[in-house]
């Protein structure tokens, strides 16, 4: 096995997405399983296709992200995914979002933040309130390509909260396809997640080297009509 996969699946097998909707800590779901084959995930001989198809995809509203490191813009795809599209739009407008810092780092496959109440991965509910959460919305032509935008959750049903996360690998995250949902996508400011994802990182209470070092704050999120 060469480097990079050995790199893909310790990354892989690190991903704990955790929700908002619970408040205590939980078991969260792993993408890979104890013999080391891949949990609720979709394969596809089409994903280039599906990539190029999702680039172009029409959005039906633009969130621009202001964070200590810079600025990214995402498109947010409502027709696919309206229910998590409307989750975060509602979440940004009431300024749920504002001074939340990025709290989990995992260099080269992902940066997730979100959660508003705590600020440690265990906060953060969903737009109808306090204890409430949501379920997965999964759409044909949303894959986990670079610079995509996805609701984390915990192993709980309906449990999709504030919490996202954004893909920092150039080759994607398609193993997470059909496991996690994706709503939205990177359309500028890949410097700014590039420059997130390379921020040093230390091990935090569950055992994972993916807390910050350093504080890395969303200032705010700006929502516009497409």
């Amino acid at each position: 096995m060469n480097n990079k996969k050995v790199f893909t699946l310790l990354a892989i097998t690190s991903l704990l997405i955790l929700s908002g909707c619970q408040m205590e800590k939980q078991t969260t779901s792993d993408p890979y399983n104890e013999s080391g084959q891949v949990n609720q995930t979709q394969t596809t001989d089409n994903t280039t296709q599906m990539e190029t198809t999702m680039q172009t995809l029409e959005p039906t509203a633009y969130a621009t992200m202001e964070t200590s490191k810079g600025t990214m813009k995402f498109k947010l795809f409502g027709d696919q995914t309206p229910e998590l599209v409307k989750n975060f739009i509602e979440l940004a407008n009431q300024g749920k979002y504002e001074d939340v810092p990025f709290h989990r780092i995992v260099k080269g496959f992902m940066v997730q933040s979100g959660d508003f109440e705590t600020g440690n991965g265990f906060g953060g509910h969903s737009y109808k309130g306090p204890g409430t959460g949501l379920a997965d919305e999964y759409h044909e032509d949303l894959t986990h390509i670079y610079g995509a935008l996805a609701s984390a959750k915990s192993s709980a049903p309906n449990s999709i909260g504030s919490q996202f996360y954004v893909v920092n690998n150039k080759d994607g995250a398609h193993m997470l396809d059909g496991g996690y949902s994706v709503f939205g996508l990177l359309i500028e400011g890949e410097e700014v997640l590039d420059a997130i994802s390379d921020t040093p990182t230390e091990f935090g209470p569950g055992g994972e080297k993916s807390t910050p070092t350093e504080e890395i704050l969303i200032k705010s999120v700006t929502i516009e009509e497409a």
